[in-house]
């Protein structure tokens, strides 16, 4: 797709005719934004812009959404506490579907879901979601009387992923070239793309097993469902500025295959980056300029 993109790049910047050393300019400079941008291809261009006030201070955070979030559908949904049932509004979302409580750390801001139907690893037609949690804390708030955030995390996980939904030996078997282990693992240290062509340092924890997951059972259609599927529970925390951003996805490993959301690898060439990695090198808390304490003329 990049090396697509660079020939017509060439090709417009010939037919335009720049003069050698300002085509060579904007050629580089072009080429720079298509080699920025390559990790970034499975999320929409425009970055969302939710403003809050923490700790006294306005702040705008931004990030781009996956493309599997497409919300003109009737499949896809952006949801915040606010939000009823989107398919019958006279009913008042479920919390858990919302933000599950072994996920509630810092303040939750708005919950993707999607459901898709697939085909699992058994051959097996099957619907099931995808859901991204989005929360924030100041980071002065990381460490509290309960210990450090990611130990905090890794607590609730494992109250949630433990030996009762632990994966059989033959779900073991089948996915194996995936690289995983049931239960809670360790945090990751990962360093991702910006869309500025930086580098930024993060953490990923991921926890395995069998867990129940909600969902559509019909495309269009208000009735929902409760499945078990053996599934992965991702969460990365993205530092910017002075607040920490919590992102949290709740998918059956399947799922997490076949759209790319998650891999086991931590260097993966650019044009490959996973969607939930791709998605937290886009996060960007920017502080608002108070204006009470601007002077006027």
């Amino acid at each position: 797709m990049l090396f697509r993109l660079t020939v017509i790049l060439f090709m417009m910047m010939t037919i335009t005719g720049c003069g050698s050393s300002q085509y060579e300019e904007n050629f580089k400079s072009s080429l720079t934004r298509l080699n920025n941008e390559a990790p970034f291809s499975s999320l929409w261009p425009q970055p969302i812009s939710i403003p809050l006030s923490i700790e006294g201070e306005n702040i705008i955070l931004q990030m781009r959404v996956p493309r599997i979030f497409d919300t003109k559908t009737n499949e896809a949904y952006a949801l915040d506490q606010d939000t009823p049932e989107p398919r019958n509004r006279k009913v008042r979302l479920h919390a858990d579907r919302l933000w599950p409580k072994f996920l509630q750390f810092g303040t939750h801001l708005r919950t993707y879901e999607v459901t898709l139907s697939f085909k699992k690893r058994d051959n097996k037609n099957t619907r099931s979601s995808i859901r991204c949690f989005i929360s924030v804390m100041p980071r002065s708030k990381e460490v509290d009387t309960h210990g450090v955030l990611s130990k905090r995390i890794t607590e609730k996980l494992k109250e949630v992923f433990n030996k009762n939904n632990a994966i059989s030996s033959q779900q073991e078997k089948n996915n194996r070239e995936l690289q995983f282990k049931s239960g809670v693992g360790e945090w990751t240290a990962l360093s991702v793309p910006m869309p500025n062509g930086n580098k930024r340092q993060i953490e990923k924890i991921r926890a395995i097993g069998n867990i129940q997951l909600p969902s559509y059972m019909q495309r269009g259609k208000p009735a929902t469902q409760n499945k078990t599927f053996l599934s992965s529970c991702l969460i990365y925390i993205v530092r910017s500025g002075q607040e920490t951003v919590i992102l949290s996805w709740l998918l059956p490993v399947d799922l997490a295959a076949i759209k790319n959301i998650d891999a086991s690898a931590i260097d993966v060439p650019v044009t490959e980056m996973p969607v939930a990695r791709a998605m937290a090198g886009t996060v960007k808390a920017l502080t608002v300029p108070d204006e009470s304490n601007k002077k006027t003329n």
